[in-house]
This record gives C-alpha cells, structure tokens and sequence, in this order.
C-alpha cells in the first residue's frame, strides 16, 4: 500500500529506488514517503521531484509518523 525510504541505501540511493518506482506502470500508483536526517531544502526537493508523496525529516514521533502514512493512503484509497 505504501513504501517507505531512506535516502542513504547500499547500491542505490533512495532517491534512485524512488524513480525506478515511479517510471515502472506496475507501481508508480504506489505512495512513496521518505524518512531520512536529511532535511536540507535541496534535498526535500530532490526526494519530491524523484516522485515522492511525503518527506518526512528524522526525528519524528512515532504517532506522527502513523497521522501521517495514514492521511496519504486515505487520500489514495478513499
């Protein structure tokens, strides 16, 4: 229903897994949220422009991080 990434991965980065996402017709309907300590404005902007839904800054609450998964798969799955 959702996939989470990190922006620092082993082989590829997060950013590249997200594209592979979005380019692939079988899974580009599939939010993708990244969580990451990254939170400079650059790279925001390069998570959402790979094709994310969400960018979510390290640390969060557990009970945001659940507001949040749930108000973008109730706008995907109404």
């Amino acid at each position: 229903d959702l996939i989470l990434l990190d922006v620092r991965m082993p082989r590829l980065s997060g950013y590249e897994a997200c594209e592979i996402i979005k380019a692939d017709p079988r899974t580009r309907q599939i939010p993708v949220v990244f969580l990451s300590a990254k939170g400079q404005e650059s790279e925001v902007k390069t998570g959402l422009d790979a094709g994310a839904d969400e960018y979510i800054l390290k640390p969060f609450s557990p009970d945001q991080l659940t507001a949040r998964i749930k108000a973008i798969l109730n706008n995907h799955h109404p």
